[in-house]
């Protein structure tokens, strides 16, 4: 992380402890790499301190499925989380426009900034 962070001139993050029981579960076909390449998204996407939500969903969705990370949550913090993937998403499928960002989501430009403030979404952040 330290290595990816001074090459993006990242500010060095916190990972929440949960974040480690979702990367070692996971089998990682494409190695090393694919590892980095995972961290490195996280890091830039992610807010001062990384999440389980940060973590790409193609990783986060090949858990187990009698894992019961999910149970503990309420229905208001499940959607919290999916609606800042789905915003993220959106960034990434814009690359970073937001006002085309804000059409696709079909709502308004302020509105939008009001999300990526509550979700701590960086308008610096890279979307590509």
């Amino acid at each position: 992380m330290k290595t990816l962070c001074h090459k993006h001139g990242i500010k060095e993050k916190l990972i929440d402890a949960s974040c480690y029981t979702v990367l070692s579960d996971y089998h990682w076909p494409g190695n090393v790499r694919e590892l980095i390449n995972a961290i490195e998204r996280m890091l830039i996407m992610g807010g001062t301190k990384l999440i389980k939500a940060d973590i790409p969903a193609e990783i986060r969705s090949a858990k187990k499925s009698t894992d019961s990370t999910t149970d503990s949550l309420t229905l208001k913090e499940y959607l919290h989380r999916k609606e800042r993937e789905f915003i993220i998403l959106k960034l990434q499928q814009c690359r970073g426009n937001i006002s085309q960002t804000a059409s696709e989501l079909d709502i308004d430009r302020s509105y939008l900034h009001k999300k990526l403030v509550t979700h701590n979404i960086k308008r610096e952040q890279q979307f590509e």
